[in-house]
């Protein structure tokens, strides 16, 4: 099969193309494969790649496809590479889909000179061998002391899968794919940049420890079983069904490992996490899972607060507690509960463990199951002040229908949703995969509604939100799924409990606990995974910072830096010397490999003094979306205004566009745009590109016609350092969309949707065109990406506010009438 190769990012060829030699000239060269004809053969075609020089370091590394809608996010597979013999060869055995006709290959590897040898088409029965390889490896990683490798690739478990009911297999397939491939557009990349404030209110996690193999559930369930045997097997029930869950950072891990608690808790503790709650499984004077929990108490370096709760009920197939097919059963009698609170009693000593007004805090799960409740209480608390402990304080969870428990001498309830949670169900909103699917669906922004509104009672309450709820891994067929979970809607969730905290509860009993830290298969953990990255944990960490910044800056004004070493200096002084100066500057580095870092530094150092504005580096190379999402989120502002770290600002930008988005109460803004060279020189008309620029934005700033019929048609804005927009609008879209040039473009489109635009009449922007800016070496992009965006805005354009506007203007009929945009939207299949 021949190929044609061409330059796509950070790389260029050495000597001939025709002999496959790049040079790589950052940490993440990636180029693009075309084929000798319209489209590739479909089929299974495996990739050669040889390191040439350097030492190799892979991360990630992935295919994009174009099969005639652009290269989008979507269409990224990754790759698993596979040892071809000695040295620094490796290949990729790809499925490549029908119609294709591009690839794009980000090998991300961090060495000097590669090739690319000739790809060869293979049977599809090699492309089953080698994910058969994959999962082989999955497996016995599970079982594996240490973390266990990331899971690359398509394959995540093997499942018989019922017969199709409503869709046929495409859609099931294309749901798998999307589900395995796709990260949202709410992903966070990274950790937050900064420890979360102390504020009063302790955020505190439920902590499942069965993540390791123990002797019962050999028995039970088969050898090596842990909770990531059944996470591993999950599938989508329904179309955009978000199954099997794939854990970011911490891997499959195993919980033997005493390295993995280390790291979660210094990753919990960073984002405002203050506690971990264990549940504890005693049965009798029978512990089970015990190990994570005696580990911990045995490392008093693993630096975060944590409290038990005794998880009370009977174990059994089902995975609820009932009384059918028990594989081990409650033993109450009065000797237990002294045998129990003993065993406790060495955690309630523990420095660390979790306290309200001194008090040891214990949670039992089931209080009302407990046959002689009162007495139990009685006989712990008697026991505790025998012992020297003094005082506790007993929790009782709100579940299966418990309410107030003071009347069986408990001191508080907390929440544990979802029980108690009442919302409708919604599954005949969705179109079903499988018959016989019995599954049970309610929306997540229902629970966040309610929820949020929900007034506090008479008694001492603790309350709880959920980041999402799917216990598909568990109860196939038969799960409860809490459908449109995002990371969005756990933030309003969260944030109002943690007000409510702050208003009803008095310093020192601020709590407010999360379902869960890690249940993987009940789809409720805050850990990093595949499709949002940290964005959870930053849910937690914004509300801590939240409360702390009552008095933030009215702007946070945000500065990607990546190899601009020699302009990153004036961008930093435009934004320091702006008359406007209620702002903060976040400065952030996407690991560039020049000085330009080391510039920022300095420049801050000398301007700044750190009175406003804060330098950060990414660990590795993220991309721009991903690293402006990230800022953001790091940030604190009413208002978001970006800078592109080779670009500069006139000194009144800010006060201008600040104003007439107040004036004009618009959420997003943005000004004309001034091009200049490498120099700061503003360039004439006679330049090709800032003619382009001037005749688009002449035209716009002066038309009649609505905003939208020239949006449409090109970026107005022109780059994402043109746009200032609130804060509330950046959560609502979810952050800025994984598109390499055009996620600006994007982001303006899908806010139209929101928001009436504001176009601020003055040059307000200096953008610089240079040898390695968007322009030059992205330039490819911008065609299939624009098609991409293009097709989602007119899915969901019958809905847009200008809708009947539009309808009526002529040239919005003259440019729906030309053949690109009819085959988006056909208007007058409409009328």
């Amino acid at each position: 099969m021949k190929k044609r190769i061409e330059p796509y990012y950070d790389c260029r060829a050495v000597g001939q193309e025709a002999d496959g030699i790049w040079e790589s000239l950052s940490a993440d060269p990636q180029f693009l494969i075309r084929p000798s004809g319209v489209s590739f053969p479909s089929g299974v075609c495996r990739f050669v790649f040889e390191t040439k020089a350097g030492v190799p370091r892979w991360v990630e590394p992935a295919m994009y496809f174009d099969v005639g809608q652009g290269i989008s996010e979507a269409s990224k597979l990754p790759l698993q590479a596979e040892p071809r013999g000695p040295g620094n060869l490796v290949s990729y055995l790809v499925d490549i889909p029908p119609g294709t006709k591009l690839i794009r290959f980000d090998p991300t590897c961090s060495a000097g000179l590669f090739a690319l040898k000739p790809y060869v088409k293979m049977q599809r029965f090699w492309l089953l061998l080698s994910a058969g390889r994959k999962l082989a490896r999955v497996w016995r990683a599970q079982g594996a002391l240490g973390v266990a490798n990331r899971v690359i690739g398509t394959q995540q478990g093997v499942q018989q899968l019922p017969n199709r009911s409503t869709t046929d297999a495409s859609a099931f397939q294309k749901q798998m794919v999307e589900v395995l491939t796709k990260r949202d557009r709410e992903f966070v990349v990274a950790p937050a940049l900064h420890p979360a404030p102390d504020v009063g209110v302790k955020l505190v996690a439920y902590y499942l420890p069965q993540f390791h193999p123990i002797a019962e559930n050999d028995r039970w369930w088969g050898k090596g079983f842990t909770e990531w045997t059944n996470v591993g097997k999950a599938m989508p029930m329904f179309t955009g069904h978000c199954q099997p869950r794939l854990p970011g950072e911490l891997g499959y891990y195993d919980l033997r490992n005493p390295q993995i608690m280390r790291e979660q808790a210094k990753l919990a503790r960073h984002h405002g996490i203050e506690a971990f709650c264990f549940h504890y499984y005693w049965f009798g004077g029978h512990r089970l899972l015990e190990t994570p929990v005696e580990a911990f108490l045995n490392d008093p370096s693993i630096d975060i607060g944590f409290c038990l709760c005794w998880a009370n009920e009977n174990w059994s197939r089902r995975w609820d507690g009932s009384e059918q097919d028990v594989l081990i059963a409650q033993n109450h009698s009065p000797e237990d509960d002294i045998a129990i609170i003993d065993d406790l009693i060495r955690a309630f000593r523990d420095p660390r463990y979790l306290r309200v007004e001194g008090k040891p805090v214990l949670v039992v799960y089931r209080a009302a199951i407990l046959p002689e409740v009162t007495e139990t209480v009685a006989r712990w608390r008697r026991r505790c002040l025998e012992q020297g402990v003094g005082e506790i304080h007993l929790v009782a969870a709100q579940s299966f229908g418990l309410d107030d428990p003071t009347s069986m001498g408990f001191d508080a309830a907390v929440q544990f949703p979802p029980h108690g949670v009442k919302v409708s169900e919604r599954q005949t909103e969705y179109e079903h995969f499988h018959e016989g699917s019995e599954v049970k669906i309610y929306d997540y922004r229902d629970v966040v509604e309610s929820e949020s509104l929900r007034s506090y009672p008479d008694y001492k309450l603790y309350r709880c939100a959920m980041p999402s709820w799917d216990n598909t891994a568990r109860k196939g067929l038969r799960a409860h799924i809490f459908a449109e979970s995002s990371p969005s809607g756990f933030r309003t969730w969260l944030d109002a409990l943690v007000d409510q905290s702050v208003r009803q509860a008095p310093p020192g009993g601020r709590m407010v606990f999360i379902n869960a830290w890690n249940e993987w298969a009940e789809g409720a953990y805050l850990e990093p995974d595949r499709r949002y990255g940290y964005a959870n944990l930053m849910v937690c960490h914004n509300a801590m910072t939240r409360i702390e910044k009552q008095s933030r800056p009215k702007v946070s004004v945000i500065m990607p830096t990546y190899k601009h070493q020699q302009y990153v200096e004036q961008a930093i002084r435009s934004v320091l010397g702006q008359t406007f100066d209620d702002f903060e500057l976040i400065v952030i580095d996407d690991c560039s490999p020049d000085s330009t870092y080391a510039v920022a530094k300095r420049v801050l150092a000398e301007l700044d003094g750190g009175k406003r504005a804060r330098l950060y580096r990414m660990e590795r190379n993220a991309d721009a979306f991903n690293v402006i999402n990230f800022a953001i989120s790091n940030s604190t502002g009413e208002y978001i205004a970006i800078i592109n770290s080779d670009d500069a600002w006139p000194s009144n930008r800010l006060a201008s566009l600040v104003n007439a988005m107040e004036q004009e109460k618009s959420e997003l803004a943005f000004s004309r745009v001034t091009v200049v060279d490498q120099d700061g020189e503003e360039l004439s008309e006679d330049h090709p590109v800032a003619a382009e620029v001037y005749r688009r934005q002449n035209e716009c700033f002066s038309s009649l016609d609505p905003l939208m019929v020239h949006l449409l048609q090109y970026n107005v804005c022109v780059t994402t350092g043109n746009l200032v927009f609130t804060r509330a609008l950046f959560n609502k879209l979810g952050g800025f969309s994984q598109l390499r040039l055009c996620h600006d473009w994007d982001f303006v489109l899908r806010a139209s949707f929101h928001t009436q635009l504001s176009m601020v009449d003055m040059p307000g922007y200096y953008y610089r065109m240079h040898t390695s800016n968007t322009f030059s070496s992205s330039g490819h992009l911008s065609e299939p990406e624009s098609e991409t965006l293009l097709a989602e805005f007119f899915k969901h354009f019958d809905s847009h506010p200008q809708y009947p506007l539009l309808r009526k203007n002529s040239p919005f009929q003259d440019l729906m009438a030309t053949d690109q945009y009819r085959s988006y939207y056909d208007l007058t299949a409409r009328d």
